[in-house]
């Protein structure tokens, strides 16, 4: 029996007098929360890319430093599109058969990875989706998926645009006290500081913290009719440390403190597409 979830898309579109009050619910909860068995989090998003649905995170998230898997099993909990602020859907992935299958690709330069998930089948705003049989729907019924066309490369970017990191940091808080739903994401904003064409890396004026890595990277802009639009330029990878060095001559010490500088780099959508480009030569097979 095929298992079907209904599937909301949302263009990134919305008016001025909308814009306002804020970036829509619906563009927020592209961020998608990653949890192992083990306790591990992270952040990702759902890329849609014609009938093939994605997820999208670091390539750190996934493995380890010396390149095995975090974790076997794999949580995705994601609100509910335009349903309740509290209503959640919940997604097992079975990584390492995926792996096995060959199903999660990684990228040899940069720090992002790309896992296949299902197809989508159907037309307009409800859309069916069948999941490849290592992921199982545990509760809920939607999930916000971001399609391909409302992403931009790091080429039609500009340096000071305004940008928002959505993601789910575990780093924030003392001894566990959180003032905020942990399973909903968190919103910071900030700009483009600079773009390296050499390393193909985005630098933002934005801090981020242990639990964003993988998490999308929106770039508000404006249509030349007006419009605000928000599209999606690329995933999170690290936060750049800034170092600190205190020297004691006369006690012939060094203090070396290294904190977070509040700028970050971002993987641009173009490595992105090239692990969807080479995804699609990779046989997948649903239930």
């Amino acid at each position: 029996m095929k298992r079907t979830l209904w599937l909301a898309w949302v263009l990134l579109l919305l008016s001025l007098s909308t814009a306002r009050s804020g970036i829509p619910d619906n563009n927020i909860n592209y961020a998608v929360l990653l949890e192992f068995e083990n306790g591990c989090q992270a952040s990702g998003f759902v890329l849609m890319a014609e009938d093939r649905l994605f997820l999208i995170t670091a390539r750190h998230v996934l493995r380890d430093a010396s390149g095995h898997l975090r974790g076997n099993i794999l949580f995705l909990t994601t609100r509910e599109p335009n349903g309740p602020k509290t209503t959640f859907s919940r997604i097992r992935v079975n990584l390492a058969d995926l792996e096995a299958s060959g199903q999660v690709l990684f990228s040899a330069s940069h720090d992002a990875a790309a896992t296949a998930i299902g197809r989508v089948q159907g037309i307009g705003e409800r859309r069916q989706v069948n999941y490849v049989p290592q992921v199982k729907l545990v509760s809920g019924r939607g999930i916000t998926a971001l399609d391909l066309r409302n992403t931009v490369s790091s080429e039609a970017l500009r340096v000071t645009a305004e940008v928002y990191v959505s993601g789910y940091p575990n780093s924030l808080g003392v001894d566990g006290r959180r003032p905020w739903n942990a399973q909903i994401p968190l919103v910071r904003r900030g700009c483009i500081a600079g773009l390296n064409a050499e390393s193909r890396l985005i630098i933002l004026d934005c801090r981020v913290d242990r639990g964003n890595s993988g998490g999308p990277v929106i770039l508000q802009t404006a249509s030349a009719t007006g419009d605000i639009l928000y599209r999606v330029i690329g995933l999170v990878s690290e936060w750049v440390p800034q170092a600190d060095q205190w020297v004691n001559p006369g006690l012939n010490q060094v203090n070396l403190e290294v904190s977070n500088s509040g700028y970050s780099t971002v993987v641009p959508m173009e490595v992105v597409y090239e692990l969807v480009a080479a995804s699609v030569a990779v046989p997948m097979v649903n239930r």
